[in-house]
């Protein structure tokens, strides 16, 4: 049977798992973190109030030893999300994002 292992700190990766024999998982990939500085970065859920009355939540990600009376305020990037989903449908997308580990897609933003 072909699994795949994946954690907040482990890169995804596939094993062969044999049922019958009952031996360890023989890997068949072995791939990196493509994001090394991203080690580290912790993960908030924070929510607020827009001018206009509308609740919003998001994910606010901090890097690696952060600390806000030290450090003070850090410059911040906004992703938003099509405005159409209900906050139940918000819930049900970040099921399970807690085992996931945090990938990017496309190039970095600030890659020159």
């Amino acid at each position: 049977m072909l699994t795949r292992k994946e954690s907040q700190k482990l890169v995804p990766n596939y094993f062969i798992k044999n049922l019958i024999l009952r031996i360890a998982d023989q890997p068949i990939t072995n791939f990196t973190n493509p994001y090394p500085s991203l080690e580290g970065i912790t993960k908030q859920k924070i929510s607020y109030k827009r001018a206009d009355g509308v609740d919003l939540t998001g994910d606010l990600y901090l890097p690696k030893g952060y600390n806000k009376d030290k450090d003070g305020p850090l410059p911040s990037l906004s992703g938003l999300t099509h405005a159409s989903l209900t906050p139940q449908q918000m819930r049900h997308r970040s099921v399970d994002q807690k085992t996931n580990l945090l990938q990017l897609a496309g190039p970095p933003p600030f890659s020159g």
